[in-house]
């Protein structure tokens, strides 16, 4: 009898007790939420603090989404919340820091059917969020367009392409997109993303007089965004269509697919592809942040309101502008017909990383045969080159190494020698006239004496 009613006693005397536990739980959590947004509302915070703020803001929601799925009631489903958090959690009236920090806080409710998606993607957001306050110098060989902006502006350029990423994955949840469908849309989607970075970075209805961009002495003003998004043809060939790997990032966090990189295979949620997912997304934001600098340097680098808001100090000169212009313009030269190609050869993909020192690059393998077979003019001349040194050197190197050999034989054991007798020879000659002038020295002494 005993064994009949345990199981009932237990099933009814521990649904009060979750409840009661999700409800302090919840409690608390909301406590500590409202004190994360009282100390945003604080314009004074410095830009780490803000980026701390904000990730714990991020890992409040993801933690009481948990709590509501692990602790929830038989009565209520796991995806409902007792308390609705689809709510703006900031109030009307939003101060510069509260939009700042609404750059990187996500609805936590947008997707409640599925919450391994948002906390996986928050995981990985907030690792380059973190990433953000380390230094940002250029340590690579190369020169890149965000080297051009203050830090204060490449840290919010940052920011900006990381929220665009989010909410550009949050759409394509929404829209129920097949995940055949992504390779098909990649240059959209990147398009998309860029697009978007430059009206957030530089301002929708921000304008120039026009006489600064057509030598006239007119009273209109400019948008900078319709003129800057006409060179989307030429910032797609030379900086997008490059991005390696964003179809499988995609991929992986939308469609929670293993990630495979340098043949090894990454399941999702596990530390390894997190660590590779925040390589991958740290490489398209950088590399679509260099695209969303590279038009605003042709076009409006003249113009002397936008070097005082956007450049560092050290680019303000027309001089300084010119001579980066064409260091970018051999950078790309050298990209087209030197890099691209020995990286297609080496079945590598180069990404321009956030590490503890700067911005350096990292490579990665990847199968690039299809690649190979479409490369035509100075970059099949590149490779040709390249595999005719890897045919040749082997047997050139032997050659010199035995002729080398040989030379080292010739001097030590011929020509060494035949000095080294040579030598002897001398020596003893040197001590056979010192012994005959000892000796005629003694028999002249002898003769002196009476």
């Amino acid at each position: 009898m005993s064994r009949t009613t345990r199981p009932f006693s237990l099933r009814f005397g521990l649904n009060p007790i979750k409840r009661k536990l999700r409800e302090n739980s919840v409690e608390k959590i909301q406590q500590r939420r409202q004190i994360l947004i009282r100390d945003l509302e604080d314009a004074s915070l410095s830009w780490w603090q803000w980026a701390v703020l904000t990730g714990q803001l991020r890992e409040i929601n993801a933690a009481q989404r948990w709590v509501e799925v692990i602790l929830a009631a038989p009565d209520v489903p796991p995806t409902m919340t007792s308390e609705p958090l689809a709510q703006d959690p900031f109030p009307s009236g939003r101060s510069l820091a509260l939009r700042r920090a609404e750059l990187l806080t996500f609805n936590p409710n947008a997707f409640a059917t599925d919450p391994d998606f948002q906390t996986i993607k928050s995981i990985v957001l907030d690792r380059l969020v973190e990433k953000l306050s380390l230094p940002l110098t250029n340590q690579t060989n190369t020169p890149l367009e965000i080297d051009i902006l203050k830090p204060v502006k490449k840290q919010e350029l940052f920011l900006i392409v990381l929220k665009q990423f989010e909410i550009l994955l949050d759409e394509l949840r929404f829209s129920q997109v097949m995940r055949s469908q992504i390779p098909l849309r990649r240059s959209q989607l990147l398009q998309d993303l860029w697009q978007s970075a430059i009206t957030d970075f530089l301002g929708k209805y921000r304008t120039i007089p026009s006489s600064i961009q057509d030598g006239l002495n007119a009273t209109s003003a400019t948008a900078i965004v319709p003129q800057i998004l006409q060179d989307s043809l030429l910032v797609n060939s030379a900086i997008l269509d490059r991005v390696p790997l964003f179809v499988e990032l995609v991929d992986h966090l939308l469609f929670h697919s293993d990630l495979v990189i340098d043949q090894q295979v990454y399941s999702v949620g596990s530390s390894e592809a997190i660590l590779q997912c925040e390589a991958i997304l740290g490489n398209v934001v950088l590399q679509v942040s260099n695209a969303v600098i590279q038009p605003l340097i042709n076009r409006f680098s003249a113009v002397d309101e936008l070097r005082r808001d956007f450049f560092d100090r050290r680019w303000l000169s027309t001089r300084e502008i010119e001579r980066f212009r064409n260091a970018l313009s051999w950078k790309y030269r050298v990209q087209q017909w030197v890099m691209e190609p020995t990286d297609i050869f080496e079945s590598q993909y180069r990404l321009l990383v956030l590490s503890e020192v700067g911005l350096q690059y990292r490579t990665l393998y990847a199968a690039r045969d299809p690649e190979l077979k479409t490369l035509s003019g100075i970059p099949f001349i590149i490779t040709l080159a390249l595999e005719t040194r890897d045919a040749i050197a082997p047997p050139l190197q032997a050659t010199v190494t035995f002729l080398g050999r040989g030379v080292v034989f010739v001097l030590t054991q011929i020509i060494g020698r035949s000095i080294g007798l040579v030598g002897r020879g001398v020596l003893q000659g040197v001590g056979y006239v010192k012994g005959e002038v000892r000796s005629r020295s003694a028999q002249s002494a002898d003769q002196r004496q009476p």
